[in-house]
């Protein structure tokens, strides 16, 4: 894996997600142990605005960027919020059972969601969909 101390994007990151986080820590342990995301980079360890970098080997191309903040709200319908952060997992039955033991499910919200995807919400209340690949049935 790449040195922890660097500030260089990892090479193969195509898009990537900024997410505000109470606990770093806790935040990194989640991400790890639900969909396989490393830390590769950190920034301004020890200080407030302390920052790491995430990728991961099941979804390359990806990089999660999280960022040590202040409590707030997070997510809803309002313009400027995250709604909520879509994987498309192949299988998600396959995926949940593998991946996400012990991890609370929750009711989607909203109607735009295939009857087939599964919910949960990361330490922070990120909202987070898990969503069959229509590709796999071809």
């Amino acid at each position: 894996m790449n040195d922890p101390s660097s500030t260089t994007t990892p090479p193969g990151v195509a898009a990537g997600i900024a997410l505000d986080v109470q606990n770093l820590d806790q935040s990194c342990e989640f991400w790890s142990r639900c969909f396989g995301f490393e830390v590769v980079a950190r920034r301004h360890e020890g200080l407030i605005i302390e920052s790491r970098d995430l990728v991961s080997p099941l979804f390359p191309g990806l990089m999660v960027s999280m960022r040590s903040s202040m409590p707030r709200p997070i997510g809803g319908s309002a313009l400027g919020t995250l709604r909520r952060i879509i994987f498309v997992v192949g299988n998600v039955e396959r995926f949940a059972a593998e991946r996400l033991s012990g991890v609370k499910l929750v009711a989607p919200t909203g109607g735009d969601s295939p009857p087939t995807s599964r919910w949960l919400e990361d330490p922070n209340r990120y909202l987070i969909e898990l969503r069959d690949d229509p590709r796999a049935g071809s």
